[in-house]
């Protein structure tokens, strides 16, 4: 190839692992499993609401859940939702004026704010599939949760075992996952 392919393999490898890994930081379901404990499996978990019935979110619902963590984790808290909730919030309204009662900022490099709060989108969580859904969480991530990374990612060029093919392999390593 006339372009240095390991640059590109090692992105995508990456954007890979990335996907994997938000997904086992959400729904792991711990060292048995050789996954990391996802904060919607742990026992004593992140605070969540649960649907009472499939599609059905009101704001009442997320006001509560601001007051179920302990106040230390409440204080740097963070909505974290799957982008249909997200869509879903933004669609309430309030029916004598007809405005939306929640409008997430338009300004670059600001975050969207729910009642005072940051939102993160993450589509890991789940989203409206029925009832019992636990498709909002909230809490202080960065104290709650601790996110330990021991090993990278190695990236291991292998020329002489596919030589007289003429082709060019690439060894991934992340941790334990070899691609």
């Amino acid at each position: 190839s006339d372009v240095s392919l390991e640059p590109i393999v090692a992105d995508s490898f990456a954007r890979k692992m990335a996907e994997a890994e938000e997904n086992a930081f959400v729904n792991g379901l711990g060292h048995a499993s050789e996954q990391p404990q996802g904060f919607l499996t742990a026992v004593a978990g992140v605070p969540t609401h649960a649907l009472a019935g499939a599609g059905a979110i009101v704001m009442n619902d997320i006001l509560d859940l601001i007051y179920v963590p302990a106040p230390q984790y409440r204080r740097n808290g963070t909505f974290v939702m799957h982008s249909q909730i997200e869509l879903a919030l933004r669609q309430l309204l309030d029916v004598p004026t007809g405005r939306y009662l929640w409008e997430p900022s338009i300004q670059v490099g600001k975050p969207n704010l729910l009642m005072g709060y940051p939102v993160v989108a993450c589509d890991s969580m789940q989203t409206f599939t029925g009832a019992n859904q636990r498709v909002v969480a909230f809490g202080d991530f960065r104290t709650a949760y601790r996110i330990l990374d021991r090993a990278g990612m190695t990236i291991q060029r292998l020329t002489e075992l596919f030589a007289t093919a003429g082709l060019v392999g690439f060894l991934a390593r992340d941790r334990k996952s070899v691609v």
